[in-house]
């Protein structure tokens, strides 16, 4: 459902730009042609030109070097395709091939998932794109924007990118890509301004291009649509009809795509063995390309159906496998949202910066013309040394907030504000090391909160939510303020609490265990039972290695779920 913009990444960027007529411009000319349409002679072109570099021009070099680029990224070697369009774009005087090499870092970096990269071609499209009279060149670099935005799931900033293009007289495959990146963006953030008639009108215009893949794209979009208002019938139909055509396109990730969708839709119109089959499909081909989202709606089917047929071992290893895409899944979209606000506070820099220089250049005008009357000038010079100094104070401590929300942002969990996973390792890590010089006591305990998926089936993840944050702000106030708490999974979270005996551990994790059954989450208008079981262990009986406390509490925590849940059990005895 998330990847219009991946799979249009595959298709984009392929016109030719207009050079003077002697030997050397025809033959870029005349490669820039064919680099989609005949790859081989396109490479062969190239390999032509390649031993005599020495005589191209600096504008035909720049040609030749982003024609290169072009080479490398198709053939996967995408390091090389960086380092050629970043040369172009440092040395070109054409601001048009300027404008192309920065689209195509835009895609490369957008399918490598840099997206702080990324983001300095963004800031370069959108700042150049009205100095670039070539319409077609102009739209296919916000049309690049657009889809970087939308793989960011920024679909507000990408919405108005698509209302400046739609207000520049849209034509041909720009157009037909537009509609659909807009209807992918207004699936994903304002569904309910969308009816299925839009999304068939978008399919018939990309049709009437010749753009069948796109119109393909476009049609998983509408059977997601279907899905998500539980008309699985229609999803079926939309998709089926097409299937053949869709398979034969060789777009792994609109297959892929396709496959997701049907397992969903067939699951909710309880044809099992069908969702069953789409399903292990989409699973069997992310083995190679490591498509996250459609892997763990895969993964949840598998698991529905497992439950369905009351294949229990199934249902287990299907729920564990969608825990651990899910964890990918959460990583890569943090990744996104951090690339997103260093953006912004890199923004913010170069506007502070813009800013302050021009103050200075003001404060300089100034200086020049109140010299002529002494008198005024030492009182417009006071005042301007105050001002400078009350921006500059200013500036530092919005560049110092901005640094501890980042910093805030990598080590902490926005949900639950305890630390996450990666942050709780690196400190738990350097305690384990530290105190193991001096064999000092560290005691580890590890609980998952009881039934939670059961709480987000029946009451949603709204609700799952608020129960999280419960949990983690009762337990906050069990620790001590040398503990490290942290959420290590998606309902487990993990303390450790240097220089702290077995014993005391042992009251810790008891006193977390009863502060979880008092919560009361009544005034949402649910009924929830808060409990979990707990591991606890120390170094004493498991070392100091980390993976070794975390497997034996983990082990622990086991033992508590299955002898009733909601107890505390020191690893050691359960080992007996």
């Amino acid at each position: 459902m998330k990847r219009f913009g991946s799979t249009l990444f595959l298709l984009l960027f392929c016109l030719p730009l207009l050079v003077a007529s002697d030997e050397f411009d025809i033959k870029l000319k005349d490669a820039e042609a064919v680099k989609t349409s005949d790859k081989s002679r396109f490479s062969q072109i190239l390999s032509e030109i390649r031993p005599r570099i020495n005589e191209l021009s600096t504008a035909q070099n720049n040609y030749f070097l982003y024609l290169t680029g072009y080479e490398f990224s198709y053939r996967g070697k995408l390091s090389k395709a960086i380092s050629a369009y970043q040369s172009v774009f440092a040395n070109s005087q054409n601001e048009s091939m300027k404008y192309r090499s920065a689209l195509s870092l835009i895609n490369i970096y957008a399918v490598m998932k840099e997206w702080s990269s990324g983001f300095r071609y963004v800031d370069y499209i959108l700042d150049t794109k009205n100095r670039i009279s070539n319409k077609e060149i102009r739209h296919l670099g916000m049309v690049a924007v657009t889809i970087f935005y939308v793989e960011l799931e920024q679909y507000t900033y990408s919405l108005n990118v698509i209302n400046q293009l739609k207000n520049d007289n849209l034509f041909g495959r720009n157009k037909c890509l537009i509609h659909g990146l807009e209807l992918k963006a207004l699936l994903n953030s304002s569904p309910e301004q969308l009816k299925a008639a839009q999304f068939n009108s978008a399919i018939e215009l990309c049709l009437k291009e010749n753009e069948s893949v796109i119109a393909d794209i476009i049609r998983t979009n509408l059977a997601q649509y279907h899905v998500n208002a539980s008309e699985y019938r229609k999803a079926i139909d939309v998709l089926s009809k097409h299937l053949t055509q869709i398979h034969e396109s060789k777009y792994e990730l609109l297959i892929i795509d396709t496959d997701s969708i049907l397992a969903k839709a067939y699951l909710g119109n309880s044809e099992l063995d069908l969702a069953m089959y789409h399903a292990e499909r989409v699973i069997a081909k992310d083995q190679k390309i490591k498509y996250i989202t459609p892997s763990v709606d895969s993964y949840y089917v598998l698991y529905q159906i497992a439950l369905k047929r009351k294949n229990f071992k199934s249902a287990a290893e299907n729920m564990q496998n969608y825990i651990d895409v899910e964890k990918i899944q959460f990583e890569q979209t943090k990744a996104k949202q951090l690339a997103v606000e260093s953006a912004k506070h890199q923004a913010a820099e170069r506007d502070n910066e813009i800013s302050l220089l021009n103050q200075q250049n003001q404060i300089l005008q100034l200086e020049q013309n109140l010299a002529k009357e002494e008198a005024t000038a030492n009182r417009w010079i006071i005042s301007l040394l105050i001002l400078s100094v009350s921006l500059m104070i200013l500036w530092l401590f919005y560049i110092k907030r901005s640094q501890q929300r980042l910093k805030y942002l990598a080590e902490y969990d926005g949900l639950t504000r305890v630390c996450n996973r990666t942050h709780f390792t690196e400190s738990a890590s350097t305690i384990l090391k530290s105190l193991s010089k001096s064999s000092s006591m560290v005691s580890f305990i590890m609980f998952d909160l009881d039934d939670f998926k059961k709480v987000n089936d029946s009451f949603g993840h709204v609700t799952g939510d608020k129960v999280l944050q419960l949990a983690a702000h009762a337990c906050s106030g069990c620790v001590r303020k040398a503990d490290i708490f942290g959420r290590i999974g998606g309902e487990e979270f993990a303390i450790i609490l240097p220089g702290c005996d077995i014993e005391q551990a042992m009251k810790i994790a008891e006193d977390c265990r009863q502060k979880l059954n008092k919560i009361d989450i009544s005034e949402s208008g649910c009924k929830i039972d808060v409990s979990a079981s707990f591991g606890v262990t120390e170094t004493k009986s498991s070392g100091y290695e980390l993976r070794d406390l975390l497997a034996h509490a983990d082990d622990a925590m086991y033992q508590a779920k299955q002898a009733g849940r909601n107890q505390v059990i020191f690893w050691k005895d359960a080992a007996a």
